[in-house]
Parts: C-alpha cells; structure tokens; sequence
C-alpha cells in the first residue's frame, strides 16, 4: 500500500463547511431513523468538536457508535478529528465506515478523504468515483477551491495510474552472470560490443591503522568504478576493480564509451573546489590504454555535469547538469562536438523533456533516434521512473510501464545496439543487494536495430579525419570523427540497409566505398594528400540493369564525387576507365556542371574505374 498522504484540512474549513446546512444532520438523510436520544448525544458530540475537545467529542461518538453501528454522522465525525488531529489511521477507518452506513451521505469532505483513501490504497477507479462525487457536492462552493484543486490532481493522477497498472508490460528481468556476488552494484554500462561491462560497485577496502604499539587492520566500504570483460564463451568475469585514470579518491559516476572504444567520458565529483560540484572527464585510447583523465571543456566551476552519455557517431555528448537557463533543478542538457576534444555551448533539450523538477540518467539509443531517462517531474507511479522519448520529433516522454516501474525510484538503463535488450540495476531476491539485470523492453519502447561495422584508415600524413556516412535509402548523412590517435573506427549501421562512406576534406583525395554490415572483407579507407600524380580508384560505378544509365548508387558516388571536385576548384583530373564507362561518367560530370578543361579522359581495359591529379 502507498504511503497516505492527506492533504489537511484546516479546522477552520471543517467547522465552516457546516455552515452550508441548517443542521449538521442534514447531510446524513439517514439520520432519520434514529431515536431522539441518540441524536441528542450526536449534537453534544457535535458541539465538543466545534469548541475543539476532541478527546470529549470522541468518548461521545464511540459509546454512541456502540450503541448505534448504523449511524454514519458519528464515524464521519470521527474521520474529522482524525483529520484535525493528523491520525491517520482514524481517517482510514472511520470515513469508510461512514459511507458504508449511508451511501446518500452528502458533505463534500466524506468523499474527498474518501478518494484519498482509495488512491492510496491504489484502488484507483473507486478514488474516481470518489473525486468525482465530491467535484458534484462542491460545485460552486467557493470555500472548496483548493481542495478542488487538489481533488482534479488526484482525478488525474487516478485515471493515469489505473491506465498503467491495468496494462502492465511483460518484464522478465535476468542477472547478469559470474559478476561477483553479494554486491552492491551501481550505474552499468556495457560497450556497443558487449565485450566490456564498466559499473560502480561498492568495495570493502581495508585500511592500515598504526599507532606507537600495535598495529591493526579496520575495514571501510567505498564504490568504486570496476570492469568486467567477456571470455571466449560469452560471459563475463567477476569484474575487477579498474587502475588509473580511475578511483583517484574522489567520487566517480556512470561511464559512456564511444563505439570504437577509444573515446570514454565519466563524471568526477571535485571535492577540491569550493562548492564541490560533479564534472566531466574524458580518457582517450593510446596503445590499447586509457590516457590521463582531462576535464572537458564545457564543464563549470559553479554547477555540476555529470551523468554523460555520447551519440553513437561521438558528435552528441548529453549530459545533466543544475546550471542556469534550465526548467529545473537538473536538466538534461546536450553540447555538439566541434573538433577533437571540443564542444560547443550547451543546449537544455527543453520543455520536452526536462521539468520543473528533477531529469537525470539520459541514455542515448544506438541509432541515435531514442533517448531514456529517469524523472520525478512527468507523471511517475513513485518517485524518478523511467521515460523514454524520440528526439527527432520531441514527442512528450512516454511512461516505460509498470512493473519496470514500481512506487520506489527507479534507476537509469541502457540499451543494447539491437535496440531491444535494456540492462539497469535491481534488487536481487532477498532485497539486499543490487544486481546488474537484462530485460527485454517493450516493443513501444525499443530503439531501432544498429550493427557495428569495425575500419581502418590508411593515412599517409598524420591527421584528424571526419568520415561522412550517407543512408543511400533516404539519403540522410552523419558524420565520424576519427582521431590520429587511433586509427580504427565504429560505424553503427541498420543491418538491412545500404550506406555509402566517403572522405571529402579540402587538400586530401576523394574516396568513397558502399558498404553494408553484412561485409566480408576488411573496411579500409585511404586517406592521400592532393597531390600531382596522386592516383585512387572509384568504387561502386555501375550502370543499372537496361546498361543504358547508372544504377541509383553509382549516381550518389558520382554527385559526391562532383562535389569533391567543386570543393577543390582548382584541381585537374584524368578519368582512367573502359571506353563504354568512360565516356559515360565524362559526360555525367560536366552535365553536373564541372568545366570540360577540368576533366582528361583515358581508355584503359577491364571495370576498375580510377582518377588521378593532373
């Protein structure tokens, strides 16, 4: 059962609220079965409560409601003082009792106090009917208006309730397995790969205590950040606390790794500035380990940043914070990737999702398309529940259902690449310990399926490269920033759909290759000066099935070659390709507007296509 919670009339209202009748009884169209003597004792009863002697009042109605269990005006009388006294357990009792013993009972406050017992009960359709009627016995009373207010509150708040522990969505929760036991486990994240699981547990560490005589071990427990990875049959270990840049001494938070593994951000609670608040760190990947931990650029010395959780491509870092220009306390904020290592001003993702309350935990689906936090500001069944919402269309948030969500706060999620299996920290049996579990979320709720597609790049001078992605279906184009650092990258892809992948950067050689999740061979992009006698193949030119015209994908490498060749106004090039193609893409490049003087032609056999700088 809920917790009640009564909002308190005032003694003044209650006393006030009689003054709407001739007689106290005439709300209780019952009462006229009663003897006189009875109703005499009521009315003294009665006048006890208003002078405020409850105690006298009380002895009163419990001799006559022994006498009399039928009458409803004593329990309701009752169910004021416990009202006027803050009991709670009186106003649970008695106002039920009352209307059971006449359903014409008609002051106002029997069914207010009435709902509110049904709601906390959770008995949420009677709470309806409860408000409604009190909504009908007040109407028009001006003396009734806050509790009407409130009355409408709880009307809405039932019939959201009743609408989501109705229907509640199938949650068939999993432990994660062979992690160690007997745990408090906190904040997980598992890689796009599943390889790597990072989490915060809670540690016991033994510390030294020495004195001039003896010397003796004491025991404190601290949460630390700690990883497991997955072994060669697909589980992972128990899970190890990690070295630097972790566990400094200070507070850490819930870590987000880039899809290439070589980006990760946390947040550090900085307990050496004055005020003491969260930032954000990032770590980048050098020789398979993670660099020194820097502070990120937008983080403040005032307010907190915390809570990060980066786009799958690495452009998007979304993050909460409580600093100024927010709807509330913590806000979900978001910031864009400039270049390496910096961002751009923070945005608040506004009044879609964040409230005048409290939005953390933001977790930012594989394909970028759904974003999952926790909140006490939208309608939750208690406490933060979880919400999940889509950001294109800023779509109000959706309420993930009950039983994922219960009357105690809930904690974030995360969400696997195939958009489906969600991973968050629950009870175990025996409600000591918290254990990282898997679920399945409900179809409503899911991300669409991404796969990783793991590249190199090929560089002959060192530098920072973004790789464009174009969706060949609907055409839609993300960019990857991939470091010199690292050479590798991660392409988050829909499985079923074609992309073609180009580089087109000022003073470097055009490339371009369609790809596809389901690719066998190694994904290598070249990357080459612009230079004179620089010579690259074109990918992926073929002609549709009548051979009269290109096919739809050879004409999208050939408007992003052409505006490779825009982009570089001054360059020259020989098309190197059989006669049939070569006069074919000739003619297709200066129809797009390129000058004739611009492009040289030469036949060569076989269908490998290639360009080279004059």
């Amino acid at each position: 059962m809920k917790k009640i919670c009564f909002f308190l009339a005032t003694l003044l209202l209650c006393l006030n609220t009689f003054a709407q009748k001739e007689s106290i009884l005439d709300y209780d169209p019952c009462s006229e079965e009663q003897e006189q003597t009875t109703i005499k004792q009521y009315l003294k009863a009665f006048s006890y409560f208003q002078d405020r002697k409850y105690q006298k009042a009380s002895s009163f109605l419990m001799q006559i409601i022994k006498e009399e269990s039928n009458f409803a005006s004593p329990y309701f009388l009752m169910g004021l003082i416990g009202v006027n006294t803050g009991n709670d357990k009186m106003i649970e009792k008695y106002f039920p009792l009352c209307a059971q013993n006449c359903e014409e009972f008609s002051h106002p406050l029997l069914w207010y106090y009435l709902g509110i017992v049904d709601y906390s009960n959770e008995d949420f359709e009677k709470a309806q009917k409860d408000f409604q009627k009190f909504m009908n016995l007040s109407d028009g009373m001006e003396l009734y208006d806050s509790l009407q207010d409130e009355a409408i509150n709880y009307l809405n708040w039932s019939d959201f309730l009743q609408e989501t522990m109705s229907k509640p969505v199938d949650f068939r929760p999993t432990r994660i397995e062979y992690l160690a036991p007997r745990a408090n486990y906190y904040e997980p994240f598992i890689s796009y790969d599943e390889n790597e699981l990072y989490f915060l547990r809670e540690e016991i560490i033994r510390d030294s205590v020495r004195d001039s005589f003896l010397s003796s071990q004491e025991t404190k427990k601290e949460i630390l950040t700690g990883k497991a990875k997955k072994n060669d049959k697909g589980f992972f270990d128990r899970g190890f606390v990690e070295d630097l840049p972790f566990n400094t001494g200070k507070r850490e938070g819930r870590v987000c790794i880039t899809p290439d593994n070589n980006l990760l951000l946390f947040s550090v609670k900085n307990t050496e500035k004055e005020n003491s608040s969260w930032d954000i760190f990032y770590c980048e990947k050098y020789d398979g380990y993670w660099t020194e931990a820097k502070r990120l650029s937008i983080s403040t010395n005032s307010y907190d940043e915390l809570q990060p959780s980066i786009s799958s491509d690495g452009n998007i870092l979304y993050f909460v914070s409580d600093r100024p220009g927010g709807k509330g306390k913590y806000d979900i904020w978001y910031s864009k990737r400039e270049s390496k290592n910096i961002w751009s001003d923070p945005i608040n993702m506004g009044g879609f999702i964040n409230t005048p309350y409290d939005e953390m935990m933001p977790y930012i689906s594989a394909d970028n398309q759904m974003i999952y936090f926790i909140s006490n500001g939208w309608r939750s069944i208690g406490g933060f529940d979880i919400f999940y919402s889509s950001i294109n269309s800023q779509s109000k948030p959706n309420n993930i259902g009950y039983p994922i969500n219960t009357e105690e706060s809930e904690r974030g999620i995360g969400v696997l690449a195939d958009g489906k299996t969600a991973y968050t920290t629950l009870l175990d049996k025996d409600k000591k310990f918290y254990e990282i579990n898997k679920f399945i979320l409900p179809e409503k709720a899911r991300a669409k399926e991404r796969a990783l597609l793991n590249g190199t790049t090929q560089l002959e001078i060192s530098t920072d490269i973004t790789l464009n992605v174009l969706n060949i279906q609907d055409e839609t184009i993300s960019n990857i920033f991939v470091s010199s650092t690292n050479n590798n990258f991660t392409l988050m892809l829909s499985p079923n759909e074609e992309y073609l992948l180009f580089f087109n950067k000022l003073g470097y050689m055009f490339y371009s290759k369609i790809i596809r999740t389901s690719m066998q061979e190694d994904l290598v992009v070249e990357v080459k000066p612009l230079e004179s006698g620089q010579r690259m193949k074109l990918n992926d030119i073929f002609l549709n099935k009548q051979g009269n015209d290109f096919s739809h994908e050879s004409s999208i490498v050939l408007n992003s070659f052409v505006s490779f060749l825009q982009f570089n106004p001054h360059t020259r090039i020989v098309i190197s390709a059989n006669n049939d193609l070569l006069e074919m893409i000739y003619d297709y490049i200066i129809r797009s507007g390129i000058r004739e003087d611009r492009i040289s032609k030469q036949e060569i056999s076989g269908n490998e296509i290639f360009y080279e700088i004059n």
